[in-house]
């Protein structure tokens, strides 16, 4: 079995469509909010990220796995409770802004660019 590799150079990347890029963003600030208070931000930006450019529906999946699994911060006027808390909840901001990333994906789900570009060289080389 032959195996060709797709994306390895730059000149191979799919481009990033309006409406990824938005949803990326989404997923930067929601990473933002969280380092305020938590200095694992910068891996659950690696994760997030990665997997929302594996997929939408991946991209997807972990966003709401992480809104049903975080739960919402008890009293975000209390700073030192802020600080002290552990990686287990959300505030409120970050919540709606991971339900934000959420609904950009799914209203874009069917027009993943890594699904029509594998389906375009499927379709392209039998």
């Amino acid at each position: 079995m032959r195996v060709e590799l797709y994306g390895e150079r730059d000149e191979d990347a799919i481009p990033l469509p309006p409406y990824l890029q938005d949803a990326y963003r989404l997923a930067e600030e929601f990473c933002r909010l969280l380092a305020a208070r938590r200095q694992s931000a910068c891996l659950l930006k690696t994760l997030l990220l990665g997997r929302v450019g594996s997929t939408i529906y991946a991209g997807r999946q972990t966003a709401e796995t992480l809104l049903s699994t975080l739960q919402p911060l008890a009293d975000e006027d209390d700073d030192d409770h802020l600080e002290d808390e552990t990686s287990k909840v959300l505030t409120s901001e970050e919540r709606a802004t991971l339900q934000t990333f959420i609904d950009a994906l799914e209203a874009n789900q069917e027009r993943d660019p890594k699904c029509t570009m594998v389906l375009e060289i499927l379709l392209r080389h039998g």
